[in-house]
């Protein structure tokens, strides 16, 4: 027999109910609470917000599981420790996914104890994500539903080791990156296919353009959530504690078409998905040594 929306409304509210009785007081479960009552009156629509291209993504196979991997010699796994003295000491584990453009996983890159700092100091913070940028960026859920929050280096020694550790694995100056930005995917929260840089040349940021992106997944997600990259036809499964990297303009400076990606919803009352994001510009001032400093891509 078909459920009715009263009904659906019903139990979703008796699982309201039952998630805070037994987790009452605790921020998950007043984040969980939130996400239920959000979706009470478009229950249906959840997974499906949006226009038709939209739609045609979440029903299709990168959303619903992982495409093999193509056989090419050149997707490898090794000890990565780039140009680092740092990471000589301690070499990460380093996938690539993709060789046009570049993409790789840095396995295991933060620390149980780093996820669970960053979680605390980002979660009286988390807020609805626009799209956009700066007075430009407006809330829209049919294109980015979730809530992030902005934490700053000095604001924590985790934050200031995970900073660090970035800018060894990929080689690029940190000084050029915009704040850690923490990422909070509720019940069907999900980001519509996008590119991090600017490919409409609109974005007047003294920094210039975002040359690279650092995407990390805190805990594991049960259902769904992958990051999936269209026009390669990959997704990739978050992985606890792994940091997915890549080139969003090519040598030239041009934008990259092929970085099209987007964040499938996560599936299931109470789940979630939490994921730390870098975005690294061109240029900046190192005030430190008064210097400026220029970010490349490598051939």
């Amino acid at each position: 027999m078909a459920m009715d929306s009263n009904s659906a409304v019903v139990i979703f509210l008796i699982g309201l109910f039952v998630w805070d009785k037994y987790n009452k007081g605790s921020e998950k479960a007043e984040l969980v609470s939130q996400d239920i009552l959000d979706l009470v009156p478009d229950w249906k629509g959840w997974k499906t917000k949006g226009d038709n291209v939209l739609t045609t993504l979440w029903n299709g196979d990168l959303c619903k599981k992982e495409p093999a991997l193509l056989e090419d010699s050149r997707l490898k796994c090794w000890w990565h420790t780039g140009h680092s003295s740092f990471l000589l000491l301690g070499p990460l584990k380093k996938e690539v996914v993709s060789v046009f453009p570049r993409i790789v996983i840095f396995h295991d890159f933060i620390t149980e104890d780093e996820v669970d700092t960053i979680k605390m100091l980002a979660i009286p913070k988390l807020h609805a994500a626009g799209v956009g940028e700066g007075d430009e960026a407006r809330v829209d859920k049919g294109v980015r539903d979730a809530k992030h929050a902005w934490l700053l280096a000095q604001d924590n020694p985790a934050i200031w080791a995970i900073q660090q550790r970035t800018q060894e694995a990929t080689g690029l100056n940190m000084v050029t990156s915009e704040a850690l930005q923490v990422g909070r995917y509720g019940v069907g929260g999900h980001y519509k296919p996008h590119f991090d840089h600017d490919h409409l040349g609109t974005d007047m940021n003294p920094q210039g353009n975002r040359i690279a992106t650092i995407l990390m997944y805190m805990e594991k997600v049960d259902n769904g959530g992958f990051t999936v990259f269209p026009e390669l036809n990959l997704a990739i499964r978050p992985q606890p504690r792994s940091a997915v990297f890549w080139y969003n303009l090519r040598r030239s400076r041009a934008g990259d078409p092929r970085t099209l990606h987007a964040a499938c919803p996560v599936e299931g009352v109470g789940k979630e998905k939490w994921v730390i994001n870098y975005w690294v510009r061109e240029r900046g001032e190192d005030t430190a040594r008064n210097v400026s400093v220029m970010n490349y891509v490598p051939l």
